[in-house]
């Protein structure tokens, strides 16, 4: 295979990965937002934002449709906030493969740096 079919195939898997993020995030808020048309149109929201864990736990397991809508609209969002890391995670995977020594310390250093922001954010 030559690099340049393997460059276009690596950057459709990439493409694929963007939108398949963006299709679960819309999807998800979408379904959030029929339950709340289902019911009497009054949303429940949590106090603080729920952890990740709860989110998915609740998402479930919460038999209460009001907090089943919310909890489907912050899945849809936190999918959307972590779409771009998969796609730096790609890109890093991507350029590994290729051996481009240069752009793999680019592409880990950008990750390390979303990764280091989303930890300082959640202290």
């Amino acid at each position: 295979m030559t690099t340049t079919v393997h460059h276009i195939r690596s950057e459709v898997w990439i493409a694929r990965i963007l939108q398949g993020g963006i299709i679960l995030s819309a999807a998800l808020m979408l379904a959030g937002l029929f339950l709340l048309a289902a019911q009497s149109g009054v949303i429940v929201l949590p106090a603080e934002n729920p952890s990740l864990g709860n989110l998915f736990h609740s998402l479930f397991t919460t038999p209460d449709s009001s907090k089943t809508a919310s909890t489907f609209m912050y899945a849809g969002i936190v999918v959307l906030i972590f779409t771009p890391f998969l796609r730096v995670a790609a890109t890093l995977v991507v350029f590994l493969y290729e051996r481009d020594w240069k752009y793999v310390a680019v592409a880990a250093f950008v990750l390390f740096m979303l990764i280091g922001e989303v930890v300082v954010a959640f202290r």
